[in-house]
């Protein structure tokens, strides 16, 4: 066990690397604009004990409201130069293995010498503990709301998707697509876009371990910087990193179930993760590796009425789930020297998993009278595996103006296949015997994208720092589905699809004096795409140009109030999947079906956010999205239906939102809150449809921090009824527990989780085809997901001090700022 003095160490240490990263962000993004020629700082750090200069450490430049705002890595004799607007600063020196020292500063015009930062060795994180520290779960930032999953009890034995559900505001389908407060999102993963939706999404969250993942980057208006995709702005998924010199590392293993005696279910998973880390002055290599086996099931019900047929049907269908899961992942940084780094990273997830049901039935009714049964066996199988290579490089040309520039190049591939067979029986009334029938859908798909950017900053006039780059992107995908049906003449569709993107940005922040910021961006995106659907004999081409502006201007005018104002424009180019015209068939009688002719979706959002003291906000604001994207029912008269991706209309959300980020309650005690109410306006150039409706959602967590390092925590998602478009979602509510304890000086750690507390994890839609003649369609989704799981993780490798310094590899960057399921 830890004693106080330790967990205090403890804390202080993880602060230091948390305060080095802040720091490194800072200093790279547009926030630390904020300078004038007239206003320099010089100083040095220095060894306590031997007064040798520790090269490489961090100094941090802190308002009078302690606010960071900014920093810089001293160079390897330890000399460092400031360049700040003059007032009155406190100064904090830190480098790992040693004790943070902190300096009040007065920033006069001219140059001003700071006396020698002396720093004490930390006798207790040099004897080699590793130990945790006390980060709030939830942190709200100027640009982004930040979720610490690494501080989370839920990270041990749960994968991407898991953890992802539970950060505020997001809600996740059965086929992995994202949405933040009802709009669509772009997943990032360390600073570069995913590329992939639905099934392709779905995989690669499933396959990444959440013992392996820091925190969430939730931005609603991200800068110029980043592409212009997602309706509600980018969730960035940034992964741990390696701040240790020498070989460090973590091996676990986990796994848990539970049973339902009704309808006599047992989901299970078994998960095992290795991670390795090796630093030294000149390279960080670093290594992992991942396997999982999930069991989930799912019970959907589909109730389907047409009053001007007087038709009814009515489906139920238990789909038993497996997923194999895996992930490889390689990457090394060359610290060249103090002005260049080259880095490569290579990601390899993968996923095997089969759908089945041998109990899906479907019941037909005409006029009252039932005219058909059908028994049906489903079964799929799907593989898939994703490849992902960067190599990254970055100068600094001049450190004190923060001069650098950053380049990448990155290819990816996903290759994948799905093996889909229904066996029916249908009972027709007044036959004795059934009449067989079958279906066979074979599908082979293959993703490549290609993409190079460079992107470059620098301070110009002490006052503003400018940010500009490019990029350009090529994708090719390759479609190929064979569909068999009795009754009907077989269908080969071949479609291939190929879209260059090529964008540039600029964008020029600034802080005026100590209360006013404004930063303000402008991206330009030329898109050119050809979608040949080659067994049709029909094409698609377009091209065209946007701008996306984005403006932020904040007001900060004591330390406890803060003000915002936020507007950002976004597109949402549709996914590869959406784009392909083959079936993927969810029960026996419902599929999904591609759109070759979809038109991106533009969206325009306005935001207004008031801070109050460290803990809480207010915001409210307004999303206009035109050309919308949703599934768009239809259906036959003999019960099918069929969901084709389209573009709805106009969806306008106002919202408003009040958020409590990790408040202590009691020394042991910490709560988060975040509530939106939202209003939903739905207007249709398909047909005469419009819709409007009041919502909420909110997400709940409380942490108690307890004796001989025990940690429990509690929280809940919970939504009201909603309607979207032609879908009227109903009330959801999931709740979650997870215990952790630390042992062994906190190397070894033991974690107990109960996902979905009350089972009541719920997915319930009622559709409308619009066509005024009454036709809904009521789809019930139950999911088993509660699970018992024990998971056990051993940290290894000794701590000891390293450079720590500004790198462009993308792991080290903060970026400054869908799919197959049902409804969405």
């Amino acid at each position: 066990m830890v004693d106080n003095v330790c967990e205090m160490k403890a804390m202080k240490s993880i602060e230091k690397i948390a305060m080095t990263i802040a720091v490194v962000i800072l200093s790279t993004s547009s926030v630390f604009a904020a300078r004038q020629d007239a206003a320099q700082v010089k100083g040095r750090v220095l060894d306590a004990s031997t007064g040798e200069p520790l090269g490489w450490a961090t100094v941090a430049v802190m308002a009078a409201d302690s606010s960071l705002v900014g920093g810089i890595a001293c160079d390897e004799n330890g000399n460092y130069t400031l360049s700040l607007t003059p007032g009155s600063y406190t100064l904090n020196a830190s480098l790992l293995g040693y004790v943070d020292q902190n300096r009040q500063v007065e920033a006069k015009p001219g140059i001003t010498e700071v006396p020698d930062f002396r720093l004490e060795t930390d006798a207790r994180m040099i004897s080699g503990a590793t130990v945790t520290g006390k980060v709030a779960l939830v942190e709200m930032k100027v640009d982004k709301l930040v979720m610490n999953v690494s501080q989370s009890a839920f990270a041990q034995g749960s994968n991407a998707l898991d953890l992802i559900r539970k950060a505020p505001g997001v809600t996740v389908d059965k086929d992995g697509n994202v949405k933040l407060n009802g709009k669509s999102v772009s997943i990032w993963i360390d600073g570069r876009p995913s590329y992939v939706d639905g099934k392709s999404l779905e995989s690669l969250l499933r396959s990444t371990n959440g013992e392996s993942i820091d925190k969430f980057e939730i931005m609603e208006h991200p800068s110029a910087k980043y592409d212009a995709s997602g309706q509600g702005g980018i969730i960035n998924i940034k992964t741990r990193k390696n701040l240790l010199a020498g070989l460090n590392g973590s091996l676990g293993l986990g796994g848990g179930g539970m049973y339902f005696a009704e309808p006599d279910l047992a989901p299970w998973q078994q998960t095992a993760w290795l991670n390795l880390g090796y630093r030294t002055k000149k390279t960080n290599t670093f290594f992992s590796i991942y396997e999982g086996f999930y069991n989930n099931h799912m019970q959907l019900r589909n109730d389907l009425t047409m009053p001007e047929n007087d038709f009814h049907q009515l489906g139920n269908t238990t789909l038993l789930n497996f997923y194999h899961n895996y992930n490889v992942k390689l990457g090394n940084d060359w610290f060249i020297d103090d002005r260049n780094t080259l880095g490569v990273i290579l990601y390899v997830p993968g996923e095997y998993s089969t759908t089945d049901s041998d109990a899906s039935t479907t019941e037909q009714w005409l006029g009252g009278e039932k005219v058909m049964t059908m028994n049906s066996v489903i079964g799929n199988l799907q593989k898939s595996t994703q490849y992902t290579a960067n190599l990254n490089y970055t100068h600094i040309f001049d450190e004190s103006r923060s001069a650098e520039i950053t380049t990448n190049l990155d290819w990816y591939r996903s290759n994948g296949s799905d093996h889909n067979t229904q066996e029916d029986e249908i009972f027709y009334a007044g036959q004795d015997r059934p009449v067989p029938g079958s279906k066979l859908i074979d599908s082979g798909r293959i993703y490549d994208i290609y993409s190079a950017k460079a992107d470059y900053q620098t301070v110009i006039a002490g006052r503003y720092m400018l940010e500009a780059g490019a990029k350009w992107a090529l994708s090719v995908t390759d479609n190929n589905t064979l569909e068999q049906q009795t009754g009907i003449p077989e269908n080969d569709i071949t479609f291939r699809y190929r879209e260059h993107v090529g964008a540039g940005y600029v964008s020029m922040s600034a802080q005026f004096g100590k209360k006013f910021s404004a930063k303000l961006g402008l991206r330009g995106e030329y898109t050119d795409s050809f979608g040949d659907w080659i067994s049709a004999g029909d094409c698609t081409r377009r091209h065209y140009f946007d701008l996306f502006p984005t403006a932020y201007v904040g007001f900060t005018p004591n330390e406890k109030l803060r003000l915002s104002l936020s507007y950002s424009r976004r597109i949402d180019r549709p996914g590869y999947s959406r784009l392909n015209p083959a079936k993927t068939y969810i029960d026996s009688r419902t599929y999904l079906v591609g759109n070759p002719d979809i038109l991106p979706q533009y969206s325009d959002d306005l935001s207004f956010m008031v801070g109050l003291g460290q803990h809480l906000s207010l915001a409210v604001g307004y999303n206009n999205t035109a050309n919308a994207i949703s599934q768009i029912p239809s259906y036959t008269s003999d019960g099918t239906q069929y969901l084709t991706w389209g573009n709805f209309g106009r969806n306008s959300i106002g919202y408003a939102s009040f958020s409590v980020a990790s408040l202590p309650i009691t020394g042991w005690l910490n709560w988060t809150f975040t509530a939106n109410a939202l209003y939903i306006d739905s207007q249709s150039s398909l047909y005469d449809l419009s819709s409007s409706q009041l919502g909420a959602q909110s997400y709940m967590a409380f942490s108690f921090i307890l004796p001989k390092d025990w940690k429990i925590e509690l929280d809940g998602n919970a939504s009201t009824a909603m309607r979207m478009a032609n879908y009227h979602i109903h009330p959801t509510f999931v709740s979650n527990l997870a215990v952790k304890k630390t042992m062994l000086d906190n190397r070894l750690t033991l974690s107990f989780s109960l996902d979905d507390i009350f089972r009541t994890s719920t997915n319930d839609i009622d559709m409308e085809d619009g066509s005024g003649t009454g036709t809904m369609s009521k789809i019930g989704q139950k999911y088993y997901n509660q699970k018992f799981l024990v998971d056990l993780t051993w940290s290894f490798g000794k701590a000891s001090s390293t450079r720590h310094r500004k790198v462009g590899n993308l792991e080290e960057m903060s970026r400054a700022s869908g799919g197959n399921g049902l409804g969405k």
